[in-house]
């Protein structure tokens, strides 16, 4: 009875120890949250685009969707082992997912000019769905961004001359190492 016990407190310990940490990690990374809100994107534009547009025409989407989102997924993904956190690296996020989003809704777009009347009408329902999407998918990323900015506090740079802190250069009096 009481190594039951025992065994129920250890594990619910163990969940409280490393839930926070998990949850924690896989919100702090920008860059992770991006990437699944562009697959986001994609599998929410797909849903809504499959039963309007005839199949040629869906096909072509899909490959575009397909090739657009896979680019962001790779720029993100190598921005995530080449920049460093920060403003800079927050700012290039924005962007590129923003680029993806704002492609795939062109795409979109471009489908309406081969569509009758009534699919046109669909369409451009889908769109404005689609953008107040991306609208709350930039906002989300800004959120993001605030957890994570945080400026560098770079070292002051070593200078080249070697020279005493006490002096004060050649143009002091004495000159002191300079006068050697």
């Amino acid at each position: 009875m009481l190594t039951k016990q025992v065994k129920k407190i250890f594990l619910i310990f163990l969940a409280l120890l490393f839930l926070p940490t998990v949850a924690m990690s896989a919100h702090s990374n920008s860059i992770t949250r991006a990437i699944e809100l562009v697959k986001e994107f994609r599998v929410e534009a797909d849903k809504n685009l499959k039963n309007l547009l005839p199949p040629e025409l869906l096909k072509k989407y899909e490959e575009n969707s397909l090739k657009k989102s896979k680019d962001a997924v790779s720029k993100l993904d190598s921005l995530n082992w080449t920049d460093r956190p920060g403003k800079r690296r927050l700012k290039v996020v924005n962007s590129v997912v923003d680029e993806s989003i704002t492609g795939l809704i062109d795409s979109v777009v471009e489908l309406k000019k081969e569509l009758t009347l009534k699919e046109r009408s669909e369409i451009a329902r889908v769109v404005r769905k689609l953008k107040r999407l991306r609208e709350k998918i930039m906002a989300e990323i800004g959120e993001a961004a605030g957890e994570v900015a945080s400026e560098d506090k770079r070292r002051k740079p070593v200078p080249i001359i070697d020279s005493s802190p006490h002096e004060k250069g050649p143009e002091a009096e004495g000159g002191g190492i300079w006068q050697r």
